[in-house]
């Protein structure tokens, strides 16, 4: 039989809508702690903690305000592997199906448990995201970015100047880390929204886990059947998104009669 997981928890539409609503709230919000998440090959991930100056806080805070403001008012559409939202919308999913982001939002929440991050030891070139908790009006949501090799600039044989009219200065020391204007993902209560689909998947891990519950399902089903070509058959079903998507529906119909 299969030992597919379980989600303890997944929510609803009419409690997606009402996530979504709060981050109206988060217009006027606050950037109070931020969390970075980096990964090696076949590694865990691991979590460490950033803390923000108060000119790096009301930039970063500038940021979630406007990711918040741009997704409050869209339409919210179920997460479905082979679908896409279109403008105007945002794609969410139960934060009870995606490890990763429940690591970082349990992380964001207290961060006396997490290390500072030090770039001396902890390999920046390993850095996959980072992730603003924000709170403001009775409501907080975690704001999630991507972070690639080119945003890091560290031990670089040039030296970074910041230019402003007529001036030209040298920041002060330590390696410069380039955050974006926008957002990956936002986790509001226990929901997670996004508008790049295939963004969302590989920054958060979830298409891995797709596939090994499409793996499982694919076990259960064919477990007391004979199939000639059955690996190659395996293969097909884990290995598109569009049949990720048909293994997941096989398996809510077996969940939903045994």
């Amino acid at each position: 039989m299969s030992t597919r997981r379980r989600p303890d928890h997944e929510v609803g539409d009419e409690q997606a809508l009402a996530a979504l609503g709060s981050l109206s709230r988060l217009r006027e919000g606050t950037v109070t702690g931020v969390v970075l998440g980096q990964q090696g090959r076949d590694d865990p991930p691991r979590f460490s903690q950033l803390r923000p100056t108060k000119s790096a806080g009301s930039a970063l805070t500038e940021v979630i305000r406007a990711a918040a403001d741009g997704y409050a008012d869209r339409e919210a559409i179920r997460y479905a592997p082979a679908a896409s939202p279109a403008g105007g919308q945002v794609m969410w999913i139960s934060l009870a199906k995606v490890p990763l982001l429940r690591g970082i939002v349990a992380g964001s929440a207290d961060l006396s448990g997490l290390p500072l991050f030090d770039p001396k030891k902890d390999a920046p070139g390993l850095l996959q995201l980072a992730a603003m908790r924000a709170a403001g009006q009775s409501t907080e949501a975690v704001f999630v970015q991507s972070l690639r090799g080119n945003q890091i600039v560290a031990q670089s044989r040039r030296m970074a100047v910041v230019v402003r009219r007529g001036v030209i200065d040298v920041p002060r020391s330590g390696d410069v880390l380039l955050f974006g204007r926008d957002v990956a993902m936002i986790v509001a209560g226990d929901v997670a929204f996004f508008t790049d689909r295939g963004g969302f998947e590989r920054l958060s891990g979830y298409l891995d886990e797709l596939r090994c519950d499409a793996a499982a399902t694919f076990k259960t089903v064919t477990h007391d059947l004979r199939i000639e070509g059955i690996e190659l058959m395996e293969s097909a079903v884990t290995g598109s998104p569009a049949m990720l998507g048909k293994m997941a529906s096989i398996q809510r119909k077996i969940d939903e009669y045994p």
